[in-house]
């Protein structure tokens, strides 16, 4: 399952303020976010992750969003005291209707500081390219007394993503192009470690539980269920596409298709 968000709705999830994903951006390793997002329509300033606080006074830590003054593009922003981290990717990174595998990283030491990263169903996650960045500067501002959103902003609340998120992941590290594509097309389960302070993969429409761990199970606000990821088989299921059979004793060999059962020795078998 994954969940959908309406155009100009209160529409969110809520992860809560837990210490496991507080002032992550200002953490010494930085921090990395990670989503399977499918954005249905071109509203301006769809937000896919926040810690904005309740007013524009407690603006903190980290803000990610899509159709930013374009169509099809991202944005992340890091609140910082003199100047923000502010980069805004050329369109193309978040087309409609189709799955995209989304990720931002943040290191305040680093120079850049901000990198974004999309993917496809079909093509491994590459780094965007920029219509503008900029790299800011001054201590990053606490986030601690945020609560952390999937999909829209606590102090506006009406500019969701308008489309689906599957899964989602907060980790309290600055992760690799590499370690994302080992990510993009795992099962939930390779998206925990000790890095990971968050990981949810939705489902229905009741609490949503924090697999890491940590506590930052998810309240839903208004969102209704969609269609998972399709990223394999349906959770449970191991298709088995062909079996051979030897009977050792008669020499007498068979090979099946569909996964049925019939009585005999293994010599070979094949599951997808």
């Amino acid at each position: 399952m994954a969940l959908a968000f309406a155009s100009s709705s209160t529409d969110h999830v809520n992860h809560g303020k837990a210490s496991a994903i507080n002032d992550l951006p200002g953490g010494a390793n930085g921090c990395t976010f990670v989503a399977w997002v499918y954005r249905t329509a071109d509203d301006g300033n769809q937000h896919i992750f926040t810690m904005d606080g309740v007013d524009f006074a407690s603006r903190g830590g980290l803000v990610f969003l899509a159709s930013s003054g374009a169509a099809d593009n991202l944005r992340a922003l890091v609140r910082a005291a003199t100047t923000d981290t502010d980069y805004t990717t050329n369109t193309g990174a978040l087309p409609l209707n189709t799955w995209t595998f989304v990720a931002v990283t943040f290191k305040d030491t680093d120079s850049p500081k901000l990198h974004i990263y999309s993917g496809s169903l079909t093509a491994l996650a590459t780094e965007a390219s920029y219509a503008s960045s900029t790299d800011g500067s001054g201590a990053v501002v606490a986030d601690n007394a945020n609560d952390k959103w999937i999909s829209n902003i606590e102090r506006a609340n009406t500019l969701p993503l308008v489309g689906n998120i599957a899964r989602a992941a907060y980790f309290n590290t600055k992760l690799s192009l590499t370690d994302l594509q080992r990510l993009q097309f795992a099962p939930v389960a390779q998206w925990s470690g000790a890095n990971t302070k968050l990981l949810v993969d939705y489902h229905g429409t009741g609490t949503q539980r924090d697999y890491t761990g940590n506590g930052n199970a998810g309240t839903v606000t208004g969102a209704t269920v969609a269609a998972h990821v399709p990223l394999g088989p349906a959770w449970g299921r191991r298709l088995i596409h062909a079996v051979e059979f030897a009977d050792v004793a008669s020499g007498y060999g068979m090979l099946i298709g569909g996964g049925s059962v019939i009585p005999g020795i293994f010599s070979r078998v094949r599951v997808q």
